[in-house]
């Protein structure tokens, strides 16, 4: 029986699903999650074979030794997943530090988090990309709306993060003619004319 560990399983609320029809393809499905047990729907609670609470998801070393601790009751750790991507990171970290190969692993993430590193693969596999510029200060973008004109988007360079109006960028959010979608608190952003299709 191969082992597969999901962490979070309890959210988005509807990740029992997942658990159960890993359960019901012979997966041993463990569970690493920082709601009490108690708390856990009972579909999701039949989906487990067991469950581990930490006191905190963002806590690295709570989690490693979650892993650990199944690992040493149940063997080798086949599959580590929690289909978030807010827990990539966390997910290519765990499978690396186990050598769990059926994931991205830690030197994976680059091309995986950020929107410039992707760009190249999709460019290396023939796939059309919007233009873009990576976002360094007003004037920079104000050359780069220059060139293709609006509507421009602005958004972080990496996955799941927020990006930020720093360096007077905000001040791209109105021109007269088209918004600019903006967001706050990351420092790696991108600008990038949509493509029309």
């Amino acid at each position: 029986m191969q082992n597969f560990i999901f962490i979070s399983p309890n959210f988005p609320t509807n990740y029992w699903q997942f658990c159960r029809e890993l359960k019901n393809d012979g997966m041993n499905v463990l569970g690493i999650g920082d709601q009490p047990y108690d708390e856990l729907k009972p579909e999701l609670k039949d989906s487990l074979n067991e469950y581990y609470k930490v006191g905190s998801l963002e806590n690295y070393d709570e989690v490693y030794r979650a892993v650990a601790f199944f690992i040493f009751k149940y063997g080798r750790i086949d599959w580590l997943e929690s289909n978030n991507e807010y827990w990539l990171e966390r997910d290519a970290a765990l499978r690396t530090d186990f050598h769990i190969t059926s994931g991205f692993q830690t030197e994976d993430m680059p091309r995986i988090k950020y929107k410039s590193k992707m760009k190249e693969y999709y460019r290396k596999a023939g796939i059309a990309t919007a233009r873009y510029h990576m976002v360094d200060d007003y004037e920079g973008c104000r050359k780069f709306i220059d060139e293709v004109g609006y509507p421009v988007v602005v958004k972080p360079d990496a996955a799941s993060k927020i990006a930020s109006t720093a360096n007077g960028i905000s001040r791209l959010s109105t021109n007269g003619r088209a918004p600019v979608t903006a967001s706050t608190s990351q420092h790696s952003a991108t600008a990038t004319k949509p493509s029309r299709a």
